[in-house]
């Protein structure tokens, strides 16, 4: 659809009904009108807004749009979003659903357990007694555990039929899929990336960080047919959104030609793109891109 302008209407779910919400809107792209009741059930219209939207003609364009400086929608909780083109009335019309939350959810699926870590999105600090229900495809409750002091929690069985999981503390709700890939190497075109002999896939807990924050960075090393290479050192130059070079360094593979580094921002980091460039033997290697930013409580 060619379109200049939207206009979305922003739903905030009832508390009680998340789960009834999460069964009939949380797989589905498309807003119906016969679904229009059930969403009236489930949820408040909190906002409603016009966006301008700059688009070339008949070219798919993705944008993004700033609600965190929308009151209404500052609150925690999960929401649903319905877009169509402003004085357009289709049959079905686009949505999405996002949560406002302070939790921040990392599992890990170990051969006869399951592994939990919670930590505040604002302050990154531990979160405790955040209640943890893991659900399979059909919304039955497989289990239920609380995280301690450090944050941690953790629960006993091999869970092959898990969907999601979701993480409850006061008012913040967050859901964490289960039945996607662990790692989504989407971002890896290789399509269309030029061919190299060997390739460093570069990844991390997250590329959004504030000023003084620790980006966490972990590489494999690989050649054309995926298998391991012999290792060998990597440069590597951290470069940030002006294109200046502020830290070097030499990265150096551990067993399994695994590669692990950290860099703390400066507390007065320039906020942006930042940009590491990797090289091995003179020849360049894809380069990481992260944010730095001073962001607001949101997932």
């Amino acid at each position: 659809m060619n379109i200049d302008k939207a206009d979305i209407d922003f739903f905030r779910i009832k508390p009680g009904f998340v789960d009834e919400f999460r069964r009939d809107f949380s797989n589905t792209e498309q807003m119906y009108h016969y679904y229009n009741d059930n969403l009236n059930k489930y949820a408040d219209l909190v906002y409603t807004g016009r966006w301008d939207i700059t688009i070339k003609k008949d070219l798919r364009t993705e944008v993004n749009l700033p609600v965190n400086t929308i009151e209404p929608l500052s609150a925690p909780g999960v929401y649903f979003a319905v877009l169509r083109g402003a004085g357009h009335y289709d049959y079905s019309m686009s949505c999405t659903w996002f949560t406002i939350s302070d939790i921040g959810l990392h599992a890990r699926r170990y051969q006869n357990r399951l592994q939990f870590q919670s930590q505040s999105l604002e302050t990154a600090q531990p979160l405790k007694n955040v209640e943890i229900q893991g659900y399979d495809s059909d919304g039955n409750v497989l289990f239920e555990t609380k995280t301690d002091s450090n944050g941690l929690a953790g629960q006993a069985g091999v869970f092959e039929n898990i969907a999601y999981i979701i993480a409850k503390s006061g008012d913040s709700i967050s859901f964490l899929p289960m039945n996607v890939p662990a790692m989504d190497l989407s971002e890896f075109r290789t399509g269309i990336e030029p061919f190299r002999p060997v390739e460093l896939y570069v990844y991390g807990p997250r590329n959004l960080y504030r000023p003084g924050e620790t980006v966490t960075l972990d590489g494999l090393l690989r050649n054309q047919d995926g298998e391991m290479t012999a290792s060998i050192p990597v440069s590597g130059s951290i470069i940030q959104p002006d294109g200046r070079v502020v830290h070097e360094f030499t990265w150096k593979g551990r067993s399994l030609n695994h590669y692990h580094y950290e860099y703390t921002l400066p507390s007065d980091a320039v906020t942006g793109q930042w940009q590491i460039a990797f090289k091995r033997a003179g020849a360049n290697l894809k380069e990481y891109r992260f944010i730095v930013s001073d962001f607001c409580r949101k997932e």
